[in-house]
């Protein structure tokens, strides 16, 4: 009969430590460790919410601001748009106004030489008349 010489692991009858995290002091049972662990995600969560709650007020908060400058812009976009009409109303360029002018001058100058001789043969008509019944 062979009697086989005992392990390493059978002759240490001691347990092997315990891992414990860095939040537990090294006397402390695990279950203060288990509770400062729920007590962390607990901050955790509550900083989660805070931080969740104080995004979204501010979102909305952006999205007001943005309804209201889209609103501001329509209405600016709506002015611009009037203001062209009305400019484009208005406004003729000079290569357009000059030929206008110059058919306008044109047509003053020849209605007045017209109208010049026409008060011309009215005064010659005046002057033999008023010749004619003196005699």
């Amino acid at each position: 009969m062979i009697i086989a010489a005992p392990t390493k692991l059978q002759t240490n009858h001691t347990k092997p430590p315990e891992k414990r995290l860095f939040l537990c002091p090294k006397g402390a049972p695990m279950q203060y460790e288990y509770a400062v662990i729920e007590g962390v995600i607990v901050i955790l969560s509550g900083l989660f919410a805070v931080l969740w709650w104080l995004l979204r007020n501010k979102d909305e908060a952006q999205q007001k601001e943005i309804v209201t400058l889209w609103e501001k812009h329509d209405e600016d976009a709506k002015r611009l748009q009037d203001l062209e009409l009305d400019i484009a109303k208005h406004h003729y360029l000079k290569i357009e106004l000059d030929p206008k002018f110059d058919r306008l001058a044109a047509s003053f100058r020849v209605d007045m030489e017209t109208l010049g001789a026409k008060v011309e043969r009215l005064t010659d008509a005046v002057i033999h008349r008023s010749l004619s019944t003196k005699e």
